[in-house]
């Protein structure tokens, strides 16, 4: 089961490009429906054509997405990790408030 997840978020990656490509984001705006969480249509997205100097360059590009994709994915993992550390400080201990300084500021 992780290896079709991992497949598939590899593949979704290798869409990314294309998808955010400017053509590609006009046909899709173009197709959208719904106001607060629009949708656009599927048959939109499934005609576009994906140019064959793209097909051509996709081993090259696959692995550029995903050594890039690894450092923000590291930094994700350390994010979570230290909010996780946080909310348990914060549940043993409960939030406290700064304590207020006596000292006075000089001018």
């Amino acid at each position: 089961m992780r290896s079709l997840v991992r497949s598939a978020a590899t593949l979704a990656l290798k869409l990314v490009p294309y998808l955010l490509a400017r053509a590609v984001q006009s046909v899709l705006a173009g197709s959208q429906e719904g106001g607060h969480h629009p949708r656009f249509d599927e048959d939109a997205l499934m005609v576009l054509p994906v140019p064959e100097s793209l097909l051509a360059k996709r081993a090259e590009a696959s692995a550029s997405l995903v050594k890039s994709a690894a450092p923000y994915r590291e930094s994700e993992r350390t994010m979570l990790g230290l909010i996780g550390e946080a909310e348990t400080v914060m549940t043993e201990k409960g939030p406290s408030r700064p304590k207020r300084s006596t000292s006075r500021k000089v001018r």
